[in-house]
C-alpha cells in the first residue's frame, strides 16, 4: 500500500470513527415512560411538564447524577432542544439556605435520551443527564436542589418570545 492509500485509509477510519462517536450521543427514539420512576414532577404548563431527580445521598467526591425529564402531555409540539446543561438553571442551597456558587469555568459532561428533540410527541419524554459534582464543591452536608428550564417554540432557533419556564420540585441531597 502506497501513502495516499494509507491516508485514505486512516482519513476513513478516522471519519467513520467520528461518526460513530456523534451517533452515540443523538437521542435514543422512543418511550420510556414505564422506566421513568421517582421524578418530581414540578406544574404544567402548555401541555408541558418538566421533573429531575437527584440520588438521596452520595460520598463526597462521589458522582451526583441529576437526571432531567421534559414531558409533554398534549399534542405534537416542536420546541427548542439542544440538550446542554446550560439549558438549565441549577440552584443548589446548603442547609442554612444559603446559594452555594457554582465553580468558575464549570463544564457538565451530558448525555442525552429519550424522545426525538425537538419534536415532542403525546407522551414522550425528553431526558438529558449531567453529573452536579462537576460545577459545585459540595461538602459533606445537606443540600436542596431546585432547576427550572426555559423553553422556546420552533426548530432550533430562539428568534421567538420564550413559551414557557417549567419549573422542577426540588430535591434534596445529603452528601457524606
Amino acid at each position: 500500500m502506497n501513502r495516499v492509500s494509507t491516508l485514505r485509509m486512516c482519513g476513513f477510519v478516522v471519519l467513520v470513527g467520528v461518526m460513530l462517536g456523534m451517533a452515540s450521543h443523538q437521542p435514543v427514539l422512543g418511550d420510556f415512560l414505564d422506566k421513568v420512576v421517582g421524578v418530581r414532577w414540578g406544574p404544567a404548563s402548555h401541555n408541558l411538564k418538566f421533573g429531575f431527580t437527584v440520588p438521596a445521598s452520595v460520598s463526597s467526591g462521589e458522582a451526583l447524577l441529576v437526571q432531567l425529564y421534559l414531558k409533554n402531555d398534549g399534542p405534537l409540539i416542536v420546541i427548542t432542544r439542544i440538550g446542554v446543561p446550560r439549558e438549565y438553571n441549577v440552584v443548589v442551597r446548603s442547609s442554612n439556605g444559603q446559594v452555594v456558587p457554582e465553580k468558575p469555568g464549570a463544564f457538565y459532561p451530558y448525555v442525552i435520551s429519550g424522545g426525538q428533540h425537538p419534536y415532542l410527541k403525546n407522551g414522550t419524554i425528553y431526558h438529558t443527564s449531567f453529573d452536579l459534582r462537576y460545577a459545585y464543591d459540595l461538602q459533606p452536608g445537606i443540600y436542596r436542589v431546585d432547576i427550572s428550564t426555559d423553553v422556546y417554540p420552533n426548530l432550533l432557533t430562539r428568534t421567538t418570545p420564550k413559551l414557557t419556564t417549567l419549573v422542577g420540585s426540588s430535591c434534596q441531597v445529603v452528601v457524606h
